[in-house]
């Protein structure tokens, strides 16, 4: 064998490994991203779409989101999209899906602002990114070492764009948790969501209100 055929034989091997690692580091992101942070943004959207005629399973949603959003990055990756590039589709949708606001209790989630950001982000990334590998091929000194590189701190990056993109509002959310402890009849739960926060909201507060006239201690706690 060649030396030229080992080359490519290692830069294939490589390229693979890190396909690997982008991968699992997505899937491990997503998961957690959509489980432990943003449960109960899918659950307002399933709820809305499905007109509450349906439940929604925080692992079961977090597992299927993911495995199709895994599945989108082969797509990717079969149009010609290789490495760490391929998964960034896949992160900018996850942001996507849970960029919803109180509108989604009204008229639904409301993406039209995509149509125009969407490139925005696009080019922005791209820009970053390009820069991003300059520099660290210059500060690079073997074969495999800028390939690496370049790939861990494009993953590293990309989940920020997700972070960036999704609600992170925390009184949202904990509008939103206390809204289905209520509404699967657990008022006392309810009452535990962000109980340790020094911010809330008139939405918020007419919730807990309610909790506690469901609890029996409205004129305990309240007044």
């Amino acid at each position: 064998m060649t030396d030229r055929n080992m080359s490519l034989r290692r830069r294939q091997q490589t390229t693979r490994t890190i396909s690997f690692v982008c991968g699992l580091l997505f899937a491990v992101f997503s998961f957690v991203y959509l489980y432990l942070l943003q449960s109960d943004i899918v659950e307002s959207l399933q709820y809305f779409y499905s007109q509450g005629q349906t439940h929604y399973n925080p692992l079961v949603g977090a597992l299927l989101i993911t495995a199709v959003l895994c599945l989108i990055a082969q797509g990717v990756r079969a149009l010609g999209l290789k490495g760490v590039w391929a998964w960034f589709p896949s992160f900018l949708l996850l942001g996507i899906l849970t960029d919803v606001d109180k509108s989604v209790f009204h008229y639904g989630p409301d993406w039209s602002v995509w149509i125009w950001l969407l490139p925005l982000y696009l080019i922005i990334y791209i820009s970053i990114a390009v820069y991003a590998q300059r520099i660290l091929s210059a500060y690079s000194y073997s074969e495999a070492l800028p390939t690496w590189c370049r790939s861990l701190a494009l993953i590293t990056f990309f989940p920020l764009v997700t972070i960036a993109t999704g609600n992170t509002h925390i009184d949202f959310h904990h509008e939103l948790a206390v809204e289905r402890s209520i509404r699967q009849g657990e008022p006392a739960k309810a009452l535990q969501v962000g109980i340790k926060s020094l911010e809330t909201t008139p939405t918020l507060n007419a919730l807990r209100a309610y909790a506690l006239s469901q609890t029996g201690t409205m004129g305990e706690q309240l007044f």
